[in-house]
């Protein structure tokens, strides 16, 4: 829809009102806020632009809040105070307000990247040629300071989407393992983050479940059984499953030089922090490492020296002289 007011175009798109649905039905106040405060920058430019004696050529609102176009003015001191006048509005609501909306738009609208206001005064002040190098410096540095977030784990991980979980195992990893992997061999084998591995809010589930398997994580993921076992518990919402390998040599004496106890593959933490430890047992020959990953997990070997019931250490299933094992379990 458009309309005309003088030399001025009043444009309205459809994409306006599917942003302010889209808000309404998300109710996110901070897409409410960027929305509003959008617009209000905006203002500022016309307000400074109206004082001025000049006229906006269009006014547009569209998905991403108003557009303002107008003549470029010829004097650059009075350009400059158009262009400065929407972050301004900003930065004045941002310091009175204490704003972080207004924050982001301030510092984002004044980045020396065209078409933003903060490009637009770099290319009205600074020569062509150094204009344009800034920019492109300034999308570079925030393109690296944009992977670099991603790769080391700026934010929470997705739950069960395995795209974002094999980006890098850093994502979940406490720093303190990472630091070990680098004197270890096969360093993949305690990464984690593996195609349709399963990364969930730990907040939000009422039960963690440290799968543990007495072998390498070469030989525990080859078996078929503790794939579907894992599955079939992470497909329940209030359920988070996660893999449990006894490391090798090499990463059991740093682990116990650096005094970290065995911990979960997903999420880098303790096996004690878990609800239930649980193993899955092939053959009577992987006791011995049933032991060793309770010692190097801290937890008592012996049931009797365990009163807690968190963590509920489960037996693996034993159908054939299961009395050696007895005081353990």
């Amino acid at each position: 829809m458009e309309w005309t007011v003088g030399r001025t175009r009043l444009r309205l798109d459809y994409s306006f009102f599917w942003i302010l649905t889209f808000a309404a039905w998300a109710q996110n106040e901070l897409l409410w806020q960027v929305l509003l405060f959008s617009v209000l920058h905006e203002c500022g430019h016309l307000t400074v632009l109206c004082a001025l004696g000049l006229q906006p050529r269009q006014l547009r609102l569209s998905f991403y809040g108003m557009a303002l176009r107008y003549d470029r003015v010829p004097d650059r001191r009075r350009e400059t105070a158009v262009l400065f006048g929407g972050p301004a509005v900003n930065l004045i609501l941002w310091v009175l307000l204490r704003n972080p909306a207004n924050g982001a738009l301030f510092l984002l609208n004044m980045l020396p990247i065209f078409p933003l206001d903060g490009g637009r005064l770099a290319a009205l002040w600074l020569p062509h040629r150094l204009a344009a190098v800034l920019s492109t410096l300034t999308l570079a540095v925030l393109t690296g300071l944009g992977g670099y977030v991603l790769y080391r784990g700026g934010g929470v991980a997705p739950g069960n989407q395995p795209v974002f979980n094999a980006i890098k195992f850093e994502v979940c990893m406490r720093k303190e393992i990472e630091k070990l992997l680098q004197s270890v061999q096969k360093p993949a084998r305690y990464a984690g983050g593996e195609l349709n591995s399963v990364m969930k809010d730990k907040s939000k589930v009422a039960l963690r479940y440290a799968f543990c398997f007495p072998d390498t994580y070469e030989i525990g993921m080859s078996h078929l059984g503790m794939k579907i076992l894992y599955g079939v518990a992470n497909a329940r919402e209030d359920t988070w499953c996660e893999r449990v390998f006894a490391p090798w040599g090499d990463m059991e004496e740093e682990m116990r030089r650096a005094g970290m106890p065995l911990f979960a593959l997903e999420s880098g933490e303790a096996i004690t922090d878990f609800d239930i430890v649980a193993f899955s047992v092939g053959y009577e020959m992987a006791f011995p490492a049933i032991l060793n990953m309770l010692d190097l997990a801290g937890i008592p070997i012996h049931s009797a020296e365990r009163t807690g019931l968190t963590p509920l250490a489960v037996p693996p299933c034993i159908t054939l002289r299961p009395l050696p094992t007895s005081s353990i379990w």
